[in-house]
């Protein structure tokens, strides 16, 4: 009979620890996933009510190159202002970059060699409004990849 309760008593504990050990073990699991699935933002501004708003940056624009000449046209919206545009050429000339404002004004230029990439970013930030990338390389078709980066701010171009 003293066995047979030592060994009931014994299942029993058996079963409670398994039951307290358990959701301990399910909490560490839960807390690992988290970890994994956790979003870093590095930069944020706080609003005028208060709120931490995360960085912004978008990319607006992104096209294959063709053609001997082309004419993109991207705008800035409220809340951003810097630009990044980057163009990579894998054609055999040289392209010719001009980003300029609705009315005309050249806001950025720049040329990029066969095989290689050029960066252009706004000294200042832009207005709101509509800009246009005029890309040309003379007789030769033009081939590589243009985008267009907006940001809040200058340093969120690069993340």
């Amino acid at each position: 009979m003293k066995r047979k309760m030592t060994i009931g008593a014994l299942a029993l504990a058996c079963v409670l620890s398994g039951v307290s050990v358990m959701p301990t073990f399910a909490e560490a699991n839960s807390v690992k996933q988290a970890e994994e699935n956790r979003i870093v933002t590095n930069k944020s501004n706080v609003t005028p009510q208060g709120l931490i708003q995360p960085m912004k940056t978008k990319k607006i624009l992104s096209k294959d190159l063709a053609n001997t000449e082309m004419a993109e046209e991207f705008s800035v919206n409220r809340g951003y202002g810097w630009v990044k545009v980057y163009v990579h050429n894998t054609g055999s000339k040289t392209i010719n970059i001009s980003v300029s404002d609705e009315n005309g004004k050249q806001k950025m230029s720049g040329k990029v060699n066969p095989g290689k990439s050029w960066v252009g970013y706004s000294e200042k930030p832009w207005g709101i409004g509509d800009y246009t990338v005029g890309l040309t390389s003379g007789q030769a078709k033009m081939s590589g990849t243009l985008s267009v980066r907006i940001a809040n701010e200058r340093d969120e171009l690069d993340d």
